[in-house]
């Protein structure tokens, strides 16, 4: 039976102005992360000149995330910041029907949601299932969203059709379903979702101590079991951070199939930035074949360093995280 409740004519529009904020907020965020990790920065490529000295090959300089905001904005500005913006919009509006039919049909207070009170009580298969059902629906939004990320080209928001053509080559385009067979990228996709739901479920669950609330309350052995939490989510952040950064590539990486014959004019779009590029990006031509080329490639051609780029990103959310899960365990309330 439908709620009919007054206040469901303002929390349905609030909610979905809350998504939209919060996209205008974090968007720019998330387009320099993607772009700080796309970045192609070989350790040093050395080309022989006439007279036999070595000339090294040099790209733009991007020394981390924040030099990576100042380079945007400098090349690209505002609207450079925003790029990827219709992807997550195109998400939020297709999850958003779901939410307001949960909330016509349960009312406004999630505590009377069906589900919300079996969400935390979700063994590990349950959970690895949802991981697995949002991964398929999520991968082919995440790839066009960084195609749209680092592309130097000015997409049209009512062009579609012009910006798949831009985004995805004819083989993607005819066959869809290339995009989750893309070398290694569902590879990386689901060794991260291994690591991150075991990991944040065991955690969480044993081992993160409740939040005292006196300082009277604080021991030893709350002390070590927090020591021992934050210890953990470090070592998986270094599990998780480069597992995201060769998503990243893999996903940028085109598939052209066997399609060799297929000539199409290509779209004459403008670009942020005629006289040089934001990032530097491997050649289509020398692609990673498979996951593991990839790690092997990254390390050898640009240094460990680069497999935890922006770590930082990845480890403070997931101990806040931790430290809000703390705070909700029941003998913490009063």
């Amino acid at each position: 039976m439908l709620r009919s409740e007054g206040p469901l004519l303002v929390t349905i529009p609030l909610l979905i102005l809350d998504a939209i904020a919060s996209l205008a907020i974090t968007i720019p965020f998330v387009g320099i992360l993607v772009r700080y990790r796309a970045h192609y920065n070989p350790k040093a490529v050395q080309l022989e000149s006439e007279d036999g000295a070595q000339e090294a090959r040099t790209g733009p300089v991007i020394n981390g995330y924040f030099s990576t905001l100042t380079r945007v904005y400098k090349l690209e500005g505002w609207p450079g910041l925003y790029k990827g913006a219709m992807p997550e919009l195109l998400t939020v509006l297709f999850i958003a029907p779901l939410t307001i039919g949960v909330i016509l049909l349960y009312g406004t207070d999630p505590d009377n949601w069906p589900d919300k009170a079996k969400l935390d009580t979700l063994g590990l298969p349950a959970l690895t299932a949802l991981g697995i059902a949002s991964l398929i629906v999520s991968l082919p939004i995440t790839i066009l969203t960084y195609r749209t990320i680092v592309t130097p080209y000015k997409l049209s928001c009512f062009s579609l059709r012009q910006s798949l053509r831009t985004l995805l080559t004819p083989t993607e385009r005819a066959r869809p379903w290339l995009l989750y067979l893309t070398p290694g990228l569902l590879v990386a996709q689901l060794l991260k979702l291994a690591v991150v739901v075991p990991a944040l479920s065991i955690l969480q669950s044993f081992i993160l101590p409740e939040l005292p609330r006196s300082g009277g309350e604080i021991d030893s052995h709350a002390i070590l079991r927090f020591s021992a939490y934050v210890i953990l989510i470090a070592l998986s952040t270094s599990v998780v951070v480069p597992l995201e950064v060769i998503t990243t590539r893999l996903a940028l990486q085109r598939n052209h199939g066997s399609q060799v014959g297929s000539q199409e004019t290509e779209p004459v779009l403008s670009v942020y930035s005629a006289e040089e590029d934001v990032i530097g990006l491997r050649d289509e031509n020398d692609q990673y074949i498979s996951f593991l080329d990839c790690l092997k490639r990254m390390v050898s051609e640009e240094g460990r360093v680069t497999l935890f780029r922006a770590w930082w990103i990845t480890f403070i959310p997931a101990l806040a995280a931790g430290m809000l899960k703390a705070a909700k365990k029941p003998s913490f309330r009063t």
